[in-house]
């Protein structure tokens, strides 16, 4: 479940720049960190996975990848050899939880690279300004400097609409998405190491809860009926 956004209609809510509201709410903060590392746990996640379906040629492609400073290029590379490594069905678990990764990772975006800041509607919460509706802000009134960037006030000409409120229900739900995204990716590589591909491969059995998650299968769905239309000239 996304995040509440604040009302944009009148009488408007009060938004203050503070960053040091990770401070104030000690409890929530922790939280909002701890999406932050489970979504560079999940970056780091994927260079590893390219690590299992190169085996022995791994190393070159590691060094490629940690090189790399864009988590989309990051992404690319690794389909890029998925699609040469993996059979079809090992690709389309890859896109199924890439999906939900991708979902999970917009919490750990907001709080590594939205404004923090409180609104008087949600005094108990962390409100996150858009850096874009900010800047829009900023640039509306290029005449009034205010000494003080953080610990400051935005006036009424400010349009809080984009802002997302996370409250401890919101971060909780966020901690739950990541969490279960990360442990979903961390048994996709299971299916990618050479033992595993194997035993697959000789129809015998392999228990990994991924094979039955309904969100996995749900996605895994999707694939197949789109590349059917596909096939077929569906639009």
């Amino acid at each position: 479940m996304p995040p509440k956004r604040l009302s944009g209609s009148e009488p408007r809510p009060k938004v203050q720049v503070l960053s040091w509201v990770a401070e104030w709410k000690p409890h929530l903060s922790a939280k909002a960190a701890r999406c932050i590392a489970l979504g560079s746990l999940i970056e780091n996640l994927y260079g590893t996975i390219m690590v299992s379906m190169l085996g022995a040629r791994a190393k070159p492609a590691a060094a490629m990848y940690a090189s790399m400073r864009n988590a989309r290029a990051q992404a690319d590379a690794v389909r890029a050899v998925a699609r040469v490594t993996l059979t079809q069905e090992e690709l389309d678990f890859l896109d199924a939880v890439k999906v939900i990764c991708d979902r999970a990772k917009k919490h750990r975006h907001h709080f590594a690279h939205w404004i923090w800041a409180r609104a008087d509607s949600y005094p108990e919460a962390i409100t996150l300004i858009n850096p874009a509706d900010l800047l829009e802000y900023e640039a509306n009134q290029p005449g009034m400097v205010q000494s003080n960037n953080d610990n400051r006030g935005l006036q009424s000409s400010f349009d809080p609409s984009g802002c997302l409120i996370y409250d401890e229900q919101a971060l909780d739900e966020a901690l739950a998405e990541l969490i279960e995204a990360e442990e979903l990716l961390a048994q996709l590589r299971i299916l990618y190491v050479d033992f595993a591909r194997k035993i697959r491969a000789a129809g015998d059995p392999l228990e990994l809860p991924i094979l039955e998650h309904p969100k996995v299968k749900a996605e895994v769905e999707k694939l197949v009926l789109r590349r059917a239309r596909n096939a077929n000239g569906d639009s």
